[in-house]
């Protein structure tokens, strides 16, 4: 057994709505022996530590974003001075990562840097904000390579580690977050599915195509809403969208009167009702510019519902092009053009459902909750 801080961004896991993850880092810190996280906090947001058994959760309450490194790092003092820590994990290779590195050289502990998306070499990304992304992928050059082990979740951002950062493929673990397949795979009743199009208002004679997620720069919704123009030149469909509307409002506003699209607007949906919503879906839409995993494409697979989406890193792990999906390279036209050809042709989305449900186990919870132990694990052993 033995003892992980842990370095984290966003104390959402401190929340109400952060319940799955606090649940996922409870099973972690009993499987490793005991977890003490560390998660940057507004002051205003006025959280509490937090002690469990085996997790313990101190957010910073910091005065500003700028001060999180001080803070964390006066936490972390205290933490290990009270307690032999194995190895240290951090979620990101910029500003948690730097800290860990601090850590590592005042303490001589073993480091576990960890990566959720796909940074390394995206120019995507780093036009979102270019001189603050600029700064964090000169961090992540730097940082990385004084790691002692580290875990991606797609395979292409670990070759992009080994041939950009020269960094040995032995280690690097690509382990993505886990997924319940058996949940999702579970059909709902005929009576659900039907209160839940009756619910929405669905056309039942109209193919369905749906999309989830955060409202983000990095999820390109005017790509999105530009696709389901061009679909319904030809072919009326519902289009459903799962995310938070009301703090987005004039913009998403302003993307119907740009396409003279009409999404019917789901909100905030908990993980059953979620599944209903994948079960009614002919087919869905993925547009992000970039993905580490994509969660919501593979919880999509899982349902078998085929996944038409652009061309990613972490869409190659999940989706085998022309079995399970397509993988999109053009513009919102050819990507309308395919979901198109899809939608009219029942006998491949048939197939392309059997064969996705079946795929998904290889990111069964077991099998990636195990992966990710071990890579932290293996850290300590270097």
């Amino acid at each position: 057994m033995m003892n992980v801080l842990m370095i984290s961004l966003g104390d959402s896991i401190l929340s109400y709505s952060g319940g799955e993850a606090y649940a996922r880092h409870q099973a972690y810190a009993k499987a490793l022996g005991s977890i003490d996280m560390i998660v940057f906090s507004p002051l205003k947001h006025k959280f509490t530590n937090r002690h469990d058994e085996y997790l313990s959760i101190y957010p910073t309450r910091s005065l500003h974003m700028l001060t999180f490194v001080y803070d964390a790092l006066k936490i972390a003092r205290h933490i290990v001075q009270h307690k032999k820590i194995d190895v240290i994990t951090t979620q990101d290779p910029f500003g948690t990562a730097l800290i860990g590195y601090f850590l590592k050289k005042k303490y001589g502990i073993p480091l576990h840097i960890q990566n959720h998306s796909s940074f390394l070499k995206n120019s995507l990304w780093i036009q979102e904000k270019p001189l603050l992304f600029t700064l964090f992928h000169w961090i992540l050059h730097w940082v990385l390579p004084k790691a002692d082990r580290l875990r991606v979740v797609n395979k292409m951002e670990k070759q992009k580690y080994c041939d950009i950062l020269k960094i040995l493929p032995e280690k690097i673990d690509v382990a993505p977050v886990p997924l319940h397949v058996d949940f999702w795979k579970k059909t709902p009743s005929l009576n659900e599915l039907q209160c839940f199009q009756n619910e929405y208002t669905m056309d039942v004679n109209k193919p369905t195509l749906s999309w989830v997620g955060r409202v983000a720069d990095v999820k390109n919704l005017d790509y999105l809403f530009g696709v389901i123009a061009h679909i319904e030149t030809t072919t009326p469909v519902n289009f459903l969208l799962a995310c938070e509307k009301e703090p987005y409002h004039a913009y998403f506003k302003m993307l119907e009167k740009k396409y003279h699209v009409q999404p019917i607007y789901l909100g905030f949906l908990e993980h059953t009702k979620l599944r209903t919503m994948y079960y009614v879906t002919d087919v869905y839409v993925h547009t992000s510019n970039y993905e580490g995993f994509g969660r919501v494409i593979a919880d999509a697979q899982a349902c078998g519902v085929p996944v038409v989406t652009r061309n990613t890193d972490g869409a190659h792990d999940i989706i085998e092009n022309e079995n399970s999906g397509l993988i999109i390279y053009g513009d919102e036209k050819m990507f309308a053009e395919s979901v198109l050809k899809l939608v009219h042709d029942k006998q491949k989305m048939d197939e392309m459902c059997s064969y996705a449900k079946e795929m998904m186990y290889k990111f069964d919870y077991e099998k990636m909750f195990d992966a990710t132990i071990d890579s932290i694990r293996k850290t300590c052993r270097v």
